[in-house]
Order: C-alpha cells, then sequence, then structure tokens
C-alpha cells in the first residue's frame, strides 16, 4: 500500500499542476506570441542589412522563407499544445479513474477484512461446536458403557434373585415336609388320638 501512496502523491501534485497552469493559459499564450514576435524581431535585427549590391527580391524572399518557417512553427507549436492539452485531459480522467479504483480498492480490502474476521468467527464458533459434539459423543459413549454395565450387574441379580428364589422355595418345601411330619409325629404321640 505504501508503494501507491507515493504514486497518488505525485499523480494529485501533477493534477494540482495543471489546474494551476490552466488557470495562466491565456498569459502563457500571450507570453509565446510575445516570445515569437521577439525572435522575428531578433532574428531580422541580427540579420545583416542587405548589402547594396542584394537584389530586393533575394532579401524579400529570404523574408518570407523566414515567415514560411515561422508559420510552420506556430502550427507545430499550436498542434503539440492541442495534443498536450489532449494528453492533459487523458492524464486527468486516468488519475480521476485512479483514484476511484484506490478508494474502490480501499474499501474492498475493508470488505475483505470484515469478511475474514467474520469467517474467523464463525470457524471459532464450528470448532467450539465440533468440541462440544466430541465431549457430548464421549459424555454419550460413558452412559452406554455405564447402561451396560448396570444392565449386566441387573442380569447378574435377576439371576442371583431366581436362584434365591428357588434356593427359598426348596427350603421352605423342606421346611414345611419337616414341620408336616413333626406335626403328624406330635399328633400321633399325643393322647388323643
Amino acid at each position: 500500500m505504501a508503494s501507491s501512496a507515493w504514486r497518488s502523491d505525485l499523480l494529485t501534485a501533477f493534477a494540482e499542476r495543471d489546474i494551476r497552469e490552466k488557470s495562466h493559459a491565456s498569459l502563457i499564450s500571450e507570453y509565446s506570441r510575445l516570445a515569437d514576435r521577439t525572435a522575428i524581431l531578433n532574428s531580422t535585427a541580427t540579420t545583416p542589412a542587405p548589402s547594396t549590391d542584394q537584389e530586393p527580391s533575394k532579401v524579400s524572399a529570404d523574408l518570407q522563407a523566414l515567415h514560411a518557417t515561422i508559420a510552420t512553427l506556430r502550427t507545430d507549436l499550436a498542434t503539440s499544445q492541442k495534443d498536450r492539452t489532449t494528453l492533459q485531459t487523458q492524464l486527468t480522467t486516468v488519475t480521476t479513474s485512479l483514484t476511484l479504483l484506490q478508494r474502490s480498492s480501499t474499501a474492498n480490502l475493508r470488505e475483505l477484512d470484515k469478511v475474514k474476521t467474520e469467517r474467523y468467527h464463525l470457524e471459532q464458533k464450528v470448532k467450539s461446536r465440533d468440541d462440544d459434539s466430541k465431549l457430548n459423543r464421549k459424555m454419550i459413549e460413558n452412559l452406554q458403557d455405564e447402561i451396560i454395565a448396570l444392565n449386566i450387574q441387573l442380569n447378574i441379580g435377576e439371576q442371583a434373585k431366581a436362584r434365591l428364589k428357588s434356593e427359598n422355595e426348596e427350603l421352605i418345601s423342606r421346611w414345611m415336609a419337616l414341620k408336616k411330619d413333626e406335626a403328624e409325629a406330635m399328633n400321633n404321640n399325643s393322647k388323643y388320638s
């Protein structure tokens, strides 16, 4: 991001300079025309005075050639200025587009950071849910193991109960038989029989 900052600063400085120069465009064009006139006057002043042995048509032809050269240079200068203005307009447009894209890019980066943060929080929630699910599965496994152990104990208890019941019934029937025998023996030994 730091590498684009100097570019945007430079482009901003160029745009400000161009705005400043456009406000002085009329002065610059007037100065250019004045400089052209001064150059023409200096060239005619530095041009040696025609000698008396030169023909007036030769001097006139030289002046016409100079005027033609100046006209060509002015045309070239005007074309160059027009091209410069066109390029300056294109540069301003591109600079504006660049600024908008940088703002958009900054906004997109902020949005991307928000999305990354939200994704991180969601990943943490998912991880927490996974941990909870693992803990719940472990608890369920432990409870199932405990249920199995209790069922085994219950089955052993039921088997012991059935065995004890059967032994108890056998003992009761033996005890009843013994008491019956005792009662019969007692009845037989008693005087009322």
